[in-house]
C-alpha cells in the first residue's frame, strides 16, 4: 500500500453506528456490505472495456473496485481511510486525500463516483478535478457521478431500499442549491447514521469547473443524467 497525505481533507462530516467511521462520516462496516449495481458498472465499462488501466478516486471499501478487478481492469484504488483500504483486494491501494494525490503515472480512465463532485466547496471540487486531470493521459476519460435535482426534494421520512439494506431520511435542510442531510441505514438489527452536506450542480456549473481544469464534458451516459463522460484536453 502506498501512503501519501491522508486525513487533511476539509470535508469532515459525522456518522454513528457499529464499527469505525471515516472522516466524512461513512461507516466502514456498512459500506463493506454494499454491492455495485449493474447500472453503475454498465456506466463505467461503456466504451472502456477491460483491460483498461483505471484510477479510482474515493474507492471506499471496494464496492466498485472489486467487480472491476474481477472484470479484468487494472485498478489503483485511492481513499483517505485506512479502515476502508484494508478491505481492498486485488488492486493497488493508495492512502491519500484526493485533493493532494500525486502519483508518477497516468491512466486511461479516472473514476470519481459517490457524487464526490457535489461537495459544497468550490475549491475542493476544483482540486479533485485537478487531481483527475493530472492523472489522465491526453484524450483519457474521467467518469464522474453527480446528484440529480431530486436531492433537493428529499424530505424527512423519505426512504428506499437496496438488495441488502433499507434507508430513510432523518433530517433534511435545504438552502438554495445546498442540502444538509442525515440518513439512517438499516441492515437487520444494525443501524448507521450519516450526516453530510451536498450541493446540486447544474450542467453549466459542472462545465465551468471542468474547463478550468482542462477537461471537456462529452455526454451523459445514463438516462437519469447522473453519470458523465469527460475527456482530458
Amino acid at each position: 500500500m502506498k501512503n501519501q497525505t491522508a486525513g487533511k481533507s476539509r470535508l469532515k462530516y459525522s456518522g454513528t453506528g457499529p464499527g469505525e467511521q471515516t472522516l466524512d462520516g461513512c461507516s466502514v462496516e456498512f459500506y463493506q456490505q454494499l454491492p455495485a449495481t449493474d447500472q453503475e458498472l454498465a456506466c463505467i465499462v461503456k466504451g472502456h472495456p477491460a483491460p483498461a488501466k483505471l484510477l479510482e478516486l474515493g474507492c471506499g471499501a471496494g464496492r466498485l473496485t472489486h467487480p472491476l478487478v474481477k472484470a479484468g481492469y487494472t485498478v489503483t484504488a485511492v481513499d483517505n481511510s485506512q479502515a476502508m483500504l484494508s478491505r481492498i483486494v486485488g488492486a493497488a491501494a493508495v492512502l491519500s486525500d484526493i485533493e493532494s494525490l500525486e502519483l508518477e503515472t497516468t491512466y486511461e480512465v479516472v473514476l470519481l463516483a459517490s457524487r464526490l463532485l457535489n461537495c459544497p466547496n468550490d475549491e475542493i471540487r476544483n482540486m479533485m478535478l485537478a487531481t483527475a486531470r493530472g492523472h489522465l493521459e491526453v484524450g483519457g476519460t474521467l467518469l464522474a457521478e453527480v446528484h440529480d435535482p431530486d436531492i433537493l426534494k428529499q424530505k424527512v421520512g423519505d426512504g428506499g431500499a437496496g438488495e441488502h439494506y433499507a434507508a430513510s431520511i432523518i433530517s433534511s435542510q435545504v438552502i438554495g442549491s445546498r442540502a444538509k442531510i442525515t440518513i439512517e441505514y438499516r441492515v437487520e438489527q444494525k443501524r448507521w447514521r450519516h450526516s453530510f452536506e451536498t450541493e446540486y450542480l447544474p450542467l453549466s456549473r459542472i462545465e465551468a469547473a471542468l474547463k478550468i481544469n482542462n477537461l471537456h464534458f462529452e455526454e451523459w451516459i445514463n438516462p437519469s443524467k447522473t453519470w458523465m463522460r469527460v475527456t482530458a484536453v
